[in-house]
């Protein structure tokens, strides 16, 4: 596990505050947002597993 780099935060998480990928691949559905200084970026992860940077 690795953690963020400085001054990155988590500024928004899904309601459960995870989202789990399974063995076969497959995720949680939801959206993190990242923030470091007045720059956010939103990660989106789909239920196959998908992940992008919209």
């Amino acid at each position: 596990m690795h953690g963020l780099p400085r001054g990155v935060l988590f500024a928004v998480l899904p309601a459960r505050s995870r989202i789990v990928f399974g063995a076969l691949g497959t995720a949680d559905n939801g959206t993190i947002t990242l923030a470091a200084g007045s720059r956010s970026r939103n990660v989106v992860v789909n239920q196959r597993g998908r992940v992008r940077f919209p």
